[in-house]
């Protein structure tokens, strides 16, 4: 048999052989003189015509030498697929096809190795192609030569038999090493002798499983079974020195098994099949002994007396054992192991060899076996689950009366059971177990504090169990502090046990932490908002940054557009063909030259000609060059008018419908963001239509949202783009206002996909904008003046002309007059630089009667928020009075001096920091102001005239101006007061920032600003005062102020285009201000006199500063509120900021982080 198997493996090998041979005698050649390729690269990551072939050459025999077959195949198929057969590197490329065919064979014998014979056959067929391939080439360059040389001799059958005649001897050579026989016909016994020792060891394997099984079944009672393994072992295993133990103990096995099936029949009573399996026990012994004796030459007779003697002692030691068994039933039993313990009794009551010395025995381990029923019942009953009880007692009974071990079969060998071995007692007592067990049973069920929930709501326990773990895991969340899990616990508890109270009260009790919390949360908002304010004044630092490069979306292609565009057919010459002729040979031309697929079956494009009813196919007549299988069929579809479409799985060439000139029509849809819809058309959308000014006017037409309007707008764009829409082409655009829906050629739809790609990536993307006014006002004063008053001659008193009578001041004493008086003309710095307003106070005076004439004070607005130049200076030391109130009088003069001394410090900072955040492209407006409505024109104010009114109260005033002359003031008229970006008669005073973003590449943002800042600094007032004279005695002159105040409003703003990159903050306005104020004054002589000069001095300084910066800075942020080009601590790119709080009909729940979410995504 080995013999005929080398044979049949000879001409495969000798196959190989001449292949190798033919392989190694077709890489002889001449490599010509220069190749003009490619520069020579290290890596070849791409084979196209310019790779260098002498590389490429050189990497594919280094790989297959590092036994790389893979990758160097790998390589020789792309450089034979990408690379044209030209005259320059047509000699590499043999070389490169010869090193494939050497790979595949190869691979070839490492398949057969790997015993994958399937794979192998694949290879060699791959290398027979390879093969005929170099065959057909050298035939052809034979040819040309004979034709070259006339008549010599050099025919292919002679240089055929040169070559088997090198495949024969190669043969010889490798048989010499590898050991075979030099002829087939010789048989190779050491070859043979190594086989049989492998067919011994597998039999002998294969027979002690057998011999495993067949105890194993035997000790399942399965004796037929097992008797077919070990016979089946016999019949496979040779008799032999190395064999035969293993015979003997297959043969000692099959006697066990038939002393089995003995003692199982004498418990039966089966006399016949006893006496059958003493002759069969007797027939294996002989054939144990006859085959030893073959073997060994042994044959020896058997010691039946011995035989008997030691069956004897068995039975003994297995009475011994078989009680210990029981024991150790009983305690499994005590365990509630009762399936070992059921094993370990079926083995006695079935294995132990019935004699009188057994027969107690094999009765306990019957009587114990079936006790376990009452065990079982008994624990049924425990738990209340009373069918399994009742089951398991009427098994007991049951078992009771069939179990011939305990009733007793005196059939067989006159065996005795309970009764006849114990007495009628003993079975009554066993019958009573069974009827004390039903009693226990039959009580339980009476008694409603045994009887379980279960049979009258059966999820009872399982829904209280539920219960308990649910309100345990609450519990453990709440211990732990996971408020948001043992909340949504207790709600599901609630919700499920809506009676427990338990869950209401915790739940009351995680809503009042909750509330503290809360509180919390808004102390510390409120703290991290203050400080953030205090954030904001520092100045922008330096900060790395890089610039990353955008890259264009790709289109990807079927497999059947690859193969179009891959598939390159040499050139083919047409005359007067009929289309489906051409194509028909295009498609065999496509099978031949396909390098794109390996199964031969997939090579190849499916071509079907679609013939219109009634009409002839076009002849064709075109030459063609070497070209793409694409182009061939869009150049002859073009020539003759008709159309192709490429589908999924073939090209359906068509007169119409679905192509035009060559090129298919596809329709795609796009779904378009609002944003790219917004740059696509120019505006906002189409839902916006343009506002009118007047709020309560009727809106304009237009706009519409997804209205014809955007569709057109789009449409144009793309047109504007380059993309043709012709409907006589059968080019289709629609647009819904979501989604664009476009019929074109692949081309178009490949534009257009780029287009969007483009525009969606920049229109989705999201600007936070930050513009920051710092401005710091500080202002000083630093002031001391003495104001000197010298009176001198003699006093008079001071006399009221009208009544004659002294005038005494407040305090009651006479007022004096000096007939000389020196007065200084020193000054404070308020009396220097502060500008002095008109009196605003309403003056009363009756010409008839002074005493009634009334002043009521009415004072100039003042201008918050400046500092006052010392403004407020009050009298350090008035040296004319005595501590006591009296004049300090010296006589025949008087002296006083004021001194005003002041140092003062004050200062403000304003911090506005309006912060927007807006999609890419569209004006976006943040207000944080208070609206200051105020009047733009005033009428005229009339006093009035009295008509002879009497004196009322304030001294005549009610009714004394009656008969007066009106002298109204002049009323200015305004025109336009607001500034052009505000409205007239309103102002929003606080902080308005309009700004529009524009990303450009390189992370850029192009921004045009328009921050303002605006305050209210107070009121100025028109006009002069408003009067009335009186005529008579009790007729009053009236002077009241204009009243015609016009705010004042303090503005900050910046128009202004900047380009920033992503995260900087850069200054786009700013002031720098400083302005100082000084009095120095003296009185000539006295304020030049040592130490006491300086009391006739005035010197005072006050300066303020301003310093105003603004800053503007832009982030790109992401639709979920993060950087999106920056790792900033643990906020990534993709990080999403959410509220932690939802409002649902339930209450508030909390958000939970998944994983990953910790990491900051």
């Amino acid at each position: 048999m080995p013999t005929t198997r080398i044979i049949k493996i000879l001409p495969l090998v000798f196959l190989l052989l001449f292949a190798r041979a033919l392989g190694e005698d077709f890489t002889a050649g001449t490599s010509p003189g220069e190749v003009l390729v490619g520069d020579v690269i290290d890596e070849l990551p791409i084979i196209d015509r310019n790779t260098n072939l002498v590389m490429l050459l050189e990497e594919i025999r280094s790989l297959v030498r590092k036994g790389d077959l893979e990758q160097a195949q790998t390589l020789a198929q792309k450089a034979l697929l990408n690379i044209d057969l030209t005259e320059q590197n047509k000699f590499y490329l043999n070389q490169v096809r010869k090193e494939e065919t050497k790979i595949f064979y190869e691979q070839a014998q490492i398949a057969f190795k790997d015993e994958n014979y399937t794979l192998a056959s694949q290879l060699l067929g791959r290398y027979r192609e390879n093969v005929s391939l170099e065959l057909s080439e050298r035939k052809i360059q034979r040819e040309a030569q004979l034709a070259n040389q006339g008549d010599k001799d050099a025919t292919l059958v002679g240089r055929l038999v040169e070559e088997l005649d090198k495949a024969k001897k190669d043969l010889e050579e490798i048989r010499a090493k590898s050991g075979l026989a030099e002829d087939d016909s010789i048989p190779d016994l050491e070859r043979l002798m190594e086989m049989e020792k492998a067919k011994i060891s597998k039999t002998t394997v294969e027979a002690e499983r057998l011999l495993v099984s067949a105890r194993r079944d035997s000790a399942r009672g399965q004796y037929d079974a097992a008797l077919e393994s070990i016979d089946e072992a016999l019949a496979n295993l040779p008799s032999n020195t190395a064999t035969i133990a293993l015979i003997t103990d297959l043969y000692k096995a099959k006697q066990q098994i038939v002393w089995y099936k003995m003692g199982e029949a004498m418990l039966k009573g089966k006399i016949a099949q006893v006496q059958k399996l003493v002759f069969d026990y007797k027939t294996i012994e002989e054939s144990r002994r006859k085959a030893e004796t073959e073997t060994l030459g042994v044959g020896d007779e058997i010691d039946f007396d011995a035989e008997i003697a030691k069956a004897q002692q068995k039975n003994i030691e297995q009475a011994e054992l078989a009680s210990d068994m029981i024991k150790e039933a009983k305690e499994l039993i005590k365990n509630k192991d009762y399936a070992e313990a059921d094993g370990i009794l079926f083995k006695i009551k079935n294995f132990l060899e019935p004699s009188t010395l057994t027969w107690p025995i094999i009765l306990e381990a019957a009587l114990v076996k079936n006790r376990i029923w009452l065990e079982k019942s008994e624990d049924a009953r425990k738990i209340k689950d009373w069918d399994a009880a009742k089951k398991h007692l009427s098994e007991f009974k049951t078992g009771f009366y069939q179990d011939r071990d305990i009733q007793g079969d005196t059939l067989s060998f006159g065996r005795p059971g309970l009764k006849e071995t114990k007495g009628e007692k003993a079975l009554e007592k066993e019958l009573n177990l069974a009827d004390d067990m039903e009693s226990r049973i039959r009580d339980d069920q009476r008694d409603p504090y045994r009887r379980d929930i279960t049979e009258y709501t059966p999820n009872w326990k399982d829904s209280r169990l539920e219960l308990e773990d649910m309100l345990m895991r609450a519990k453990v969340q709440f211990i732990n502090g996971d408020l948001t899990g043992a909340t949504e616990t207790y709600r599901t508890i609630e919700t499920k046990y809506s009676d427990n109270l338990e869950s209401k009260e915790m739940l009351k009790k995680i809503s009042s932490m909750r509330q503290q919390e809360s509180y919390l949360g808004y102390l510390k908002t409120r703290q991290e908002m203050l400080e953030e304010i205090e954030r904001e004044w520092e100045r922008p630092k330096v900060f790395d940054r890089q610039i990353e490069e955008t890259q264009e979306a790709q289109s990807e292609t079927t497999e059947l557009e690859n193969k179009l565009n891959l598939i390159k057919i040499p050139g083919v010459p047409f005359f007067e063909s009929p289309l489906d002729e051409v194509m028909q040979e295009l498609m065999r031309q496509a099978k031949q030259f396909d390098l794109t697929e390996q199964d031969p079956s997939k090579k190849g494009v499916q071509i079907i000609v679609l013939k219109p009813e009634g009409e002839p196919l076009p002849p064709v007549t075109i030459t063609l060059q070497s070209l793409e299988l694409g182009k061939m069929i869009q150049f002859i579809t073009e020539m003759v008018g008709w159309t192709y479409d490429i589908r999924a799985d073939a090209v359906v060439i068509s007169k119409s419908g679905g192509t035009f000139k060559g090129r298919p029509l596809e329709t795609e849809f796009y779904e378009i963001p609002q944003g790219t819809i917004n740059r696509m058309t120019g505006g906002t959308g189409g839902g916006m239509g343009g506002g009118a000014a007047d709020p309560f006017a009727p809106p304009p037409a237009g706009g519409g949202g997804a209205g014809d309007d955007t569709g057109i707008k789009i449409k144009a764009f793309l047109e504007g783009a380059g993309i043709p829409f012709d409907d006589a082409k059968g080019h289709k655009f629609v647009f819904d206002g979501f989604q664009m829906i476009v019929t074109h050629d692949r081309r178009s739809l490949d534009l257009i996909e780029r287009i969007l790609a483009k525009m969606d990536g920049e229109a989705g993307i999201q600007v936070e904008i930050e513009t920051k006014f710092l401005e710091v006002q500080e202002g000083a004063l630093d002031e001391i003046t003495f104001d000197w008053k010298y009176s001198f001659g003699n006093p008079v008193p001071e006399v009221d002309p009208a009544t004659g009578m002294p005038v005494v001041d407040v305090r009651g004493r006479p007022k004096a007059i000096y007939e000389k008086n020196f007065v200084g003309n020193t000054r404070t710095l308020a009396g220097a630089h502060s500008p002095s307003g008109v009196p605003r106070d309403i003056s009363v005076s009756y010409p008839d009667n002074p005493d009634s004439n009334v002043i009521i004070p009415n004072p100039t607005p003042k201008l918050p928020g400046n500092i006052g130049i010392g403004e407020g200076v009050k009298p350090l030391i008035d040296v004319s009075q005595n501590f006591d109130g009296a004049l300090g009088i010296i006589p025949d003069f008087q002296a006083s001096v004021l001194v005003n001394a002041l140092k003062r410090k004050q200062g403000t900072d304003l911090l506005s920091a309006p912060r927007v955040t807006v999609m890419n492209g569209i004006e976006a407006t943040i207000t944080v102001a208070q609206e200051f409505i105020y009047p733009t024109g005033y009428q005229q104010a009339n006093i009035g005239t009295g008509g002879g009114g009497g004196g009322g109260g304030l001294g005549g005033l009610g009714g004394g101006v009656g008969g007066g002359i009106n002298i109204p003031s002049a009323t200015p008229e305004f025109g336009i007061v607001s500034p052009p970006d505000e409205e007239d008669g309103f102002r929003e005073v606080g902080v308005v920032l309009r700004v529009t973003p524009t990303v450009q590449k390189y992370n850029q943002i192009h921004l045009v600003l328009n921050p303002k800042v605006t305050e209210f600094d107070g009121f100025v007032e028109y006009g002069g005062p408003v009067g009335s004279i009186g005529t008579g005695f009790s007729t009053a002159t009236v002077l009241a102020p204009s009243g015609v105040l016009m705010p004042i409003f303090s503005v900050r703003k910046v128009t202004t285009e900047v380009t920033v990159f992503d995260g900087a903050t850069v200054i786009i306005g700013g002031l720098t201000r400083e302005e100082v104020k000084t009095v120095n004054d003296k009185i000539p002589v006295l304020g030049n006199l040592p130490l006491v000069g300086r009391l006739f001095q005035s010197s005072a300084e006050s300066y303020q500063k301003r310093n105003l910066l603004i800053f503007v800075s832009a982030n790109i942020v992401s639709a979920g509120g993060s950087p999106v080009r920056e790792n900033i601590q643990n906020i990534t790119p993709q990080s999403i900021f959410k509220d932690p709080v939802i409002l649902t009909p339930t209450g508030t729940i909390r958000r939970s982080f998944k994983a990953g979410e910790d990491d900051g995504n």
